[in-house]
C-alpha cells in the first residue's frame, strides 16, 4: 500500500490586523485610522478627515462620510449620519446608540443599558441612562437633560 505526499505552500501577507477578519478603508481619506482587536469588521467611507474607527470586543463599527469622532467599547453598533460637528457617540456594555444629522454639541451615552436615541435640530442636549432601559427625546429642544436611575422608561 503506497501513499502520496502533497507539498503545502504557505504565503504570508501582512495586513495590519490583530485577531480579526477584515479591515478595509476606502479612498480619499486623510489621516485615517482603522483598527480592530478581536473583532469582525471595520469599514469607513470616503471623504473623511481625521476619522477614527475602533472596536474592542465588539462586532461592527461603520461611519458615514463627513463624521468626526466615533467609538465603541464592548458595544455592538455605533452609526452617525453626516454633517455633524463636535459629536460623540459612545456605548459601554450597551447595544445601540444612534444620532441623526444637523446636531451641534450633542452627547449620547449609555451605561449598562439598551437604547438611547436623539432626533435632529437639538442644541446642547444630554441623554443619559444608568441601569435603565430607554431614554428618548424629541427634536427642537434646547438645553434638555434626561436621566433615569433604575427606571424603566422616560420620554419627554
Amino acid at each position: 500500500m503506497g501513499f502520496m505526499s502533497h507539498k503545502l505552500m504557505i504565503y504570508t501577507v501582512k495586513t495590519n490586523t490583530l485577531n480579526e477578519i477584515h479591515v478595509t478603508p476606502s479612498n480619499n481619506d486623510i489621516q485615517r485610522k482603522d483598527s480592530s482587536l478581536n473583532e469582525t469588521h471595520v469599514t469607513q467611507s470616503n471623504n473623511d478627515i481625521l476619522r477614527k474607527d475602533s472596536t474592542l470586543n465588539g462586532i461592527h463599527v461603520k461611519q458615514s462620510n463627513n463624521d468626526i469622532n466615533h467609538s465603541t467599547l464592548n458595544g455592538t453598533h455605533v452609526s452617525q449620519s453626516n454633517n455633524d460637528m463636535h459629536r460623540k457617540d459612545r456605548t459601554l456594555n450597551g447595544t445601540h446608540v444612534t444620532q441623526s444629522n444637523n446636531d451641534i454639541h450633542r452627547k449620547d451615552s449609555t451605561l449598562n443599558e439598551t437604547h438611547v436615541t436623539q432626533s435632529n435640530n437639538d442644541i446642547h442636549r444630554k441623554d443619559s441612562t444608568l441601569n435603565g432601559i430607554h431614554v428618548t427625546q424629541s427634536n427642537n429642544d434646547i438645553y434638555r437633560e434626561d436621566s433615569s436611575l433604575n427606571e424603566n422608561h422616560i420620554t419627554v
